[in-house]
């Protein structure tokens, strides 16, 4: 015997848009990176940053180069050690 079930836009809307989120959630984790590209926490340890200050200096646009597929945001390798050449402060 079937069942239905009756139930507003808005709580259909918010039930279908939890499950989603979930289901993305779950595959994100199941994704492999290869060794060269890193996640937003590793990249801020990386460069010797904290992850809020790596975000703040993507938002300024004075980070180094990223890439962003959905949400998740990666670093090169490759990059970040770009970016930390770019630093170098020389004194002599």
């Amino acid at each position: 015997m079937s069942q239905v079930i009756v139930m507003q836009v808005e709580d259909f809307k918010r039930v279908v848009n939890e499950s989603v989120r979930s289901a993305v959630r779950e595959e994100l984790k199941t994704i492999s990176i290869a060794p060269e590209v890193m996640r937003e926490k590793e990249a801020a340890k990386y460069l010797g940053l904290s992850a809020n200050t790596l975000r703040q200096y993507r938002v300024q646009g004075i980070g180094p180069a990223y890439s962003k597929t959905g949400s998740v945001i990666t670093y090169a390798k490759a990059d970040l050690d770009y970016y930390l050449k770019k630093a170098k402060v020389k004194t002599y």
